[in-house]
């Protein structure tokens, strides 16, 4: 599954997110299937992510390709 971000630091932003242990717990809660663990695109794009502050983005910690 793909998620297309605004930018660079959007992408990096959320990839932290989801990969944080509150990311993942909100994942593995959206998650079905007992053997086969299965989550749909709609269910991921209902998962809230928080807003990164200003300031944070002024940082530029992922450089623009």
């Amino acid at each position: 599954m793909r998620i297309d971000a605004k930018n660079n630091f959007d992408a990096g932003f959320i990839y932290a997110w989801l990969k944080s242990p509150m990311g993942q717990q909100m994942i593995s809660a959206q998650t079905y299937g007992s053997v086969i663990v299965h989550i749909n695109p709609e269910h991921l794009a209902s998962l809230p992510i928080p807003d990164a502050l200003e300031d944070f983005q002024a940082q530029k910690f992922f450089p623009s390709s």
